[in-house]
């Protein structure tokens, strides 16, 4: 497992007239060290521009890059790593393309994280903190601010314990 800053986490989005550039910056001087970036509706190449572009700024600040979901752009672009959901390249082909990136999967249940865990997952992400227009499905878990393993776990059992 790779250690990973502790800090913010920040998604840059293409929202309230910001392109990822400035919304990678303004998360940047908010305090984030780690910056995804997350397109979903652009051509490849148009991605790896504007990825690129953010990898410079996260370098700039000290900050980790990942990119959401494109192995490809996450190569293309240079990027520290990757974040991959459940229907994207599966972890363990990405971590022979990639070699030693950081390589994120979102998980929506325990079997999902012990699974990510098991195919080369360097950490994993359990639910939203907020609403999300692009994942309305979604459930919200709020913020969780424990770092310890065992409280981690604990709080991803009983979140589904619930269901």
């Amino acid at each position: 497992m790779i250690d990973l800053p502790e800090g913010l986490y920040g998604i840059t989005v293409r929202a309230w007239g910001f392109d990822h550039e400035r919304s990678a910056q303004v998360l940047l001087e908010a305090g984030a060290r780690i910056i995804q970036y997350r397109e979903k509706e652009l051509g490849v190449r148009e991605m790896i521009k504007q990825a690129r572009q953010v990898r410079e700024l996260c370098r700039s600040y000290g900050a980790v890059f990942i990119v959401d979901d494109r192995v490809d752009v996450a190569y293309a672009s240079e990027a520290d790593g990757v974040h991959l959901g459940q229907e994207d390249f599966p972890a363990d082909i990405a971590r022979k393309l990639l070699g030693d990136a950081i390589i994120g999967v979102s998980a929506s249940t325990p079997q999902e994280g012990v699974e990510a865990e098991k195919n080369g997952a360097d950490y994993i992400g359990a639910g939203s903190i907020f609403p999300s227009s692009t994942q309305p499905e979604e459930r919200v878990l709020g913020i969780f601010t424990s770092n310890k393993p065992e409280d981690q776990a604990r709080l991803f059992v009983e979140e589904w314990k619930k269901e």
